[in-house]
């Protein structure tokens, strides 16, 4: 009789928290939208004041929140677009100043500078001998046969809520103060 009592309650307590679980994960589901709703509302509003424009409901193509990232596709006229994305986490640590960092940069940036530098120096000794432009022949042929019948310009700039004070403070340098913006124009 006991073991009959402890599986059928055990049934029962099975049963009861899986509805429980279910129940919580739509709530939870549901919380998560109603958020990612809020904070896409707050993202719009800090484009529409930085740049001065009214964003339309109906010009909204697309939107994705996800990993603290928010990524907003916007139709412009003409049929060109724009998308709008928040900074990640691993960017916004970016551009805090620190000593480390700085350092960092400067070093990453010099090497850099000493590829292009290298590259281009190498360009103008295949010009000089040979006399053709190889390195923008073949960078023409790479862009042009990626999109054989299409032409498009992606332009990508990051962008700063002007009227965010003091300018080089954390909030300034965070969301929705600081964002990405790529524009597409069809050629």
């Amino acid at each position: 009789m006991k073991k009959v009592l402890i599986f059928t309650m055990s049934i029962f307590l099975t049963i009861a928290s899986l509805s429980i679980s279910s129940n919580m994960s739509i709530y939870a589901k549901e919380s998560k939208e109603i958020a990612d709703k809020q904070m896409l509302q707050i993202f719009i509003e800090s484009i529409e004041n930085s740049e001065n424009k009214e964003i339309k409901e109906s010009d909204i193509l697309e939107y994705i929140v996800e990993d603290e990232v928010i990524s907003v596709l916007v139709s412009e006229k003409d049929g060109n677009f724009k998308l709008y994305r928040s900074l990640s986490p691993e960017e916004q640590k970016t551009l805090q100043p620190s000593l480390k960092t700085k350092g960092a940069f400067k070093e990453i940036v010099g090497i850099v500078m000493k590829v292009i530098q290298g590259g281009k120096t190498v360009c103008k000794l295949v010009k000089a001998i040979s006399g053709e432009n190889v390195c923008s022949k073949i960078g023409q042929t790479l862009l042009n046969s990626l999109v054989p019948n299409v032409k498009y310009k992606a332009v990508s700039t990051l962008k700063k809520n002007p009227n965010c004070v003091p300018a080089h403070s954390q909030q300034c340098n965070t969301y929705p103060n600081v964002y990405w913006v790529t524009t597409v124009t069809k050629m």
